[in-house]
Parts: structure tokens; C-alpha cells; sequence
């Protein structure tokens, strides 16, 4: 980058001073990844700022690579909490640590339907045919018989700290360049709180 867009970047991001993160202040994408627009590879346009960021502080990614965060905070832009990795290793990280080994995937004669079918149940032994009366249906169903346990999501729900109106405020806000850190405090949740309900994985019903 050079000075006029580092300047322009800088004014982008807010340090987070518990966690070290860079908050990313401009657009978020659905997923929380911060955007700016700015050169990079040659190229101009719109680009993911935590990548603007480790291109300018720690150079050009590999093609073969991509970056993990390991503050686990998309809108984060820190070069320092910032990793080039496989694929798969990002995968894996992603996954809560676990990554599918070979030995993790049972095949042929060593798959648990091969070494224990009579855990197979199938046909009269299946469970839905020798306990039919567990799968209930109409005023039997359990969402008949406790209407408060499909109810409880949203503002319903007692431990809701926000209201449907409050969340789609917040994303109309973060949607013309409302910050997290800003949102946060404003509606006083947290800051994840605030990446979650924009990236639509809490609230989804709305």
C-alpha cells in the first residue's frame, strides 16, 4: 500500500486492548470479514482487509495458502494474529481442532457396520417398528404437548438480551459502516455477539 492508502486503511480498524485484535471499523461481508478497497497483486478493487493487511506488514500471500485467524475474530485485521496455511489445515483449525485421518474414517471391514451389525437395525427389529408410540404425532407431538420449547427463540427466549428490532437495527447499522466495537457498546452486548448476528449465526430467524 502506499502512504495515502496505508492512511485511509488505519482509519479503518480500532485496537481491541484485551484481545490485541484490530477491529475492522468499515464493510463487513456476511460472514464478518472486513472489505477495503484498495491495489493488491496487481490488481484494484475490493478486497478482504485482513489480506490488504498481512500483504502490506508481512508480505504477499502464496497462492497455495490462505490465512487462518488465530484470534478466531474475522473482523480482526492484526497482522500478528494472522497465519498462511493449507487449505486443509485451515479446515482443521476450523473444525475445533479435529481433522479427518484415515484412521478417523472406518472403511471396508474395519467400518462399525461391518464389525457390529447387529447394531444395524433394519426392517421389524427397527426402532420405529417396535416402539411405534415414540414417534408422535399431532396433539401428541412434543411441540403440541411443550409449545414454550419452539417458542423460546429470539426476545422470547428469557436469557435474549436484544429484541428482533434491536438485531435488525444492528445490521442496517452495519451495513453503512457501523463498527462492532461501536455496535457493542451501544447495545451493550459483545463484541462477538455483534460479528454473530451480522453473519446471521445467531438470530437466524429474522
Amino acid at each position: 500500500m502506499d502512504e495515502t492508502t496505508l492512511a485511509r486503511f488505519e482509519t479503518k480498524y480500532v485496537p481491541e486492548p484485551n484481545s490485541g485484535c484490530w477491529l475492522w471499523l468499515g464493510i463487513l461481508n456476511n460472514k464478518g470479514y472486513g472489505r477495503f478497497n484498495a491495489k493488491y497483486d496487481g490488481k484494484k478493487g475490493q478486497r478482504y482487509a485482513h489480506r490488504v493487511s498481512y500483504a502490506h506488514y508481512k508480505g504477499l500471500i502464496p497462492k497455495e495458502l490462505e490465512l487462518d485467524h488465530l484470534c478466531r475474530t474475522p473482523c480482526c485485521v492484526n497482522p500478528e494474529h494472522l497465519e498462511a496455511v493449507t487449505h486443509a489445515e485451515n479446515l482443521r483449525r476450523g473444525n475445533n481442532g479435529h481433522i479427518t485421518k484415515p484412521e478417523n474414517l472406518a472403511r471396508g471391514d474395519a467400518n462399525g457396520a461391518r464389525k457390529h451389525p447387529e447394531r444395524m437395525t433394519r426392517g421389524d427389529k427397527h426402532w420405529a417398528r417396535t416402539s411405534p408410540e415414540l414417534l408422535a404425532r399431532g396433539d401428541r407431538h412434543y411441540s403440541k404437548i411443550k409449545p414454550e420449547l419452539v417458542s423460546s427463540i429470539g426476545s422470547k427466549n428469557p436469557k435474549a438480551k436484544l429484541t428482533e428490532a434491536q438485531v435488525l437495527e444492528i445490521r442496517a447499522l452495519a451495513e453503512n459502516e457501523g463498527s462492532p466495537p461501536v455496535l457493542a457498546a451501544t447495545y451493550g452486548v459483545s463484541v462477538n455477539t455483534i460479528c454473530s448476528i451480522i453473519n446471521r449465526q445467531t438470530w437466524k430467524h429474522i
